[in-house]
């Protein structure tokens, strides 16, 4: 071989391909791995957003309507269904979208003496939001106090 002959041989092309490969290999398992990352994202906030709207549809029922009045307003107003009702919960549930709404309404139980007639005025809602596929997995979960008007009130 000549000593001053320029370029590059075969060996060398082939070794900067691979190499190129692999670092191209690299990048797209990052590309891939993030783009799943952000739809997982995408659907937890998507179903907290429908969870939070839930909530906030219940403080306003609650602001308008007395507790009596809870399980009439909810299916007719708010286009949810009794899943559930025992004695000291009831249980409501709609499809919307891609998500169930679940919302189980029990009544609150202060732990002290002094708060106890606030057990006519309040309840303990939890929304519970889950994928259609998997029911039983909920995406979010929010818990808050509803009060609700007296029946004087609300008239």
């Amino acid at each position: 071989m000549v000593a001053n002959e320029r370029g590059m041989t075969l060996v060398e092309v082939l070794a900067s391909v691979v190499i190129i490969v692999l670092l191209a290999m690299v990048f797209m398992d990052l590309f891939l791995t993030s783009a799943r990352s952000n739809v997982a994202s995408e659907e937890v906030v998507d179903h907290t957003f429908v969870a939070q709207r839930q909530m906030e549809d219940l403080y306003e029922a609650g602001q308008q309507y007395a507790a009596e009045d809870i399980e009439t307003v909810l299916t007719k107003f708010y286009g949810l269904s009794l899943d559930q009702s025992l004695p000291e919960e009831k249980i409501f549930a709609k499809t919307e979208g891609d998500a169930r709404v679940e919302v189980t309404l029990t009544p609150y139980m202060p732990d002290d003496e002094t708060f106890s007639d606030l057990t006519d005025v309040l309840t303990k809602a939890v929304v519970e939001v889950s994928s259609t596929a998997d029911p039983d997995d909920p995406f979010t979960k929010i818990e808050g106090l509803i009060e609700w008007r007296k029946a004087a009130d609300a008239e």
